[in-house]
């Protein structure tokens, strides 16, 4: 906006209001030109290795932030004060974590608070200190402990992978970004996006301890015995993507046609390889209405693949939970769309 820069990096989306005052240097910008997502990267949150809490609630996270939890004891831990950690204020993680942690429960962070510019400096006073706690990019925990993160209270919490952030279903995931307004028209920054945002790009965030865009295969562990015929064969032989699609009501939303597009660009590059569609509900039972939704979901993926000349195949997974199917948040998650290949 000041004119400094032809492109910007950022660890957050652009704000609705930023891209307003843009839109006035730079007529008719258009966010899907402007934005480009070169990698995804995730809040890591740490205490020191010898604190045996293991899993701690979004809600208790933004208590122990905003000073309403200050004692370890209170979260099943030892009978130790919290210290609170942050990164300061210009900090791009420390505006996802407000986003993403303090502004859902109306927190705000505890002034007591030590603030940090460096997440290394964070990192080595947790280290340093029994009762700390801290966040930092997925890439920077050093030798600190990771705790896994619920989405609600009575959550298994999921702890960052590179696997789980590459999905989204990690609750703190984020994505990294490029903003280059097209009406500049400048050759040598397209070209850097072309470079950043395609193999070779990606190759490099994914050394430096990123998780590709560009989605990226595994083989996950899986107790056989609870799986289906189709599904055990498909883990067996098959590498499962970083792409895990959810519709509600089979509707396309920005993140799914985003998804898509991750797709389509990896079968282009991986022509020979075949895309294998495993869908799961969250009816134990499998009802013929859970059946039927979850056939809806692949049939309006099978399109949009179609569509673009992607001829996927298909496999019946059923009900295999990756969170407490008790909860809301976890029976949304548990409906998905795995995505592998053969």
């Amino acid at each position: 906006m000041a004119g400094k820069t032809d492109l910007a990096m950022s660890s957050r989306k652009i704000k609705a209001q930023e891209l307003d005052d843009l839109n006035t240097k730079f007529p008719g910008l258009e966010l899907a030109e402007f934005e480009h997502i070169i990698a995804y990267d995730a809040l890591a949150i740490i205490v020191h290795p010898d604190n045996p809490v293991n899993s701690v609630t979004l809600e208790q996270l933004a208590q122990i932030y905003s000073g309403q939890v200050s004692n370890w004891q209170d979260l099943g831990g030892a009978d130790l004060p919290i210290q609170v950690l942050a990164r300061d204020d210009n900090s791009g993680t420390y505006d996802t974590f407000k986003s993403l942690v303090l502004k859902p429960f109306e927190g705000k962070l505890i002034s007591s608070a030590g603030r940090y510019e460096s997440s290394k400096a964070l990192a080595d006073q947790v280290l340093s200190n029994a009762g700390a706690i801290g966040f930092v990019g997925i890439s920077h925990t050093a030798e600190t402990k990771v705790v896994s993160i619920a989405s609600a209270q009575g959550a298994d919490g999921i702890a960052p992978t590179k696997y789980t952030i590459g999905t989204e279903d990690y609750p703190l995931s984020r994505k990294l970004y490029l903003y280059y307004p097209p009406q500049q028209d400048i050759a040598l920054a397209k070209a850097f996006i072309e470079f950043a945002t395609h193999e070779q790009g990606q190759k490099l965030a994914s050394e430096a301890d990123l998780i590709s865009f560009f989605p990226t295969t595994s083989r996950p562990r899986l107790e056989t015995h609870d799986l289906s015929r189709e599904y055990a064969n498909l883990a067996m032989y098959g590498r499962r993507l970083s792409v895990t699609l959810r519709l509600e009501q089979a509707e396309m939303d920005a993140k799914t046609r985003r998804d898509l597009s991750r797709l389509i660009g990896y079968q282009q590059q991986n022509p020979h390889n075949r895309l294998v569609l495993a869908g799961f509900w969250d009816d134990p039972k499998m009802s013929k209405q859970s059946a039927q939704r979850m056939t809806q979901w692949i049939d309006a993926i099978k399109q949009a693949l179609k569509a673009a000349e992607v001829e996927p195949w298909v496999v019946q997974g059923g009900f295999l939970p990756i969170e407490n199917n008790q909860l809301e948040q976890g029976k949304a998650l548990n409906r998905r769309v795995e995505v592998w290949v053969l």
